[in-house]
């Protein structure tokens, strides 16, 4: 087995980063659907509360917590829409990784190639050589950059 044998050939990235992608792809996807959900909540609140005010009720406990609950719904918009974006950021960063390991793979497929060039060369370069020349065994001279 030759050194360029041992190098294990990445055609594609590994499953472990495609299914990390996937992960936080799915978690992004949730994110942006419960921002939704809540933008659309949020809304709702605020149509009952102009009803309410419309209606000229008092004005009393139910308007103070439709108005609390409409608080704490902008919080949690706030924190999701957070969420969102540092995943993204993540994706973007596994995305990079992904494409870093890629090139790393096509760089090391080349110098396989190039190392088994130089084994096959060699072995054709000994078999055309003299008796005498035999004894000081083959030159290889390889370059990697």
């Amino acid at each position: 087995m030759s050194s360029c044998e041992s190098f294990i050939s990445l055609d594609e990235p590994p499953k472990d980063y495609e299914l990390m992608l996937q992960k936080y792809e799915a978690e992004v996807r949730n994110h942006i659907k419960i921002e939704q959900q809540l933008k659309l909540h949020i809304e709702v609140l605020q149509d009952k509360l102009e009803d309410a005010e419309k209606l000229g009720k008092d004005g009393g406990p139910s308007a103070q917590e439709s108005v609390r609950e409409l608080k704490r719904y902008r919080e949690l918009l706030d924190i999701r829409e957070k969420e969102v974006e540092q995943l993204g950021k993540e994706v973007q960063k596994l995305t990079e990784a992904n494409e870093d390991l890629r090139n790393t793979n096509d760089t090391l497929d080349k110098e396989c190639k190039v190392l088994k060039a130089a084994v096959q060369s060699s072995k054709s370069a000994s078999k055309d050589q003299t008796p005498a020349t035999k004894a000081s065994g083959p030159q290889i001279n390889i370059t990697l950059s």
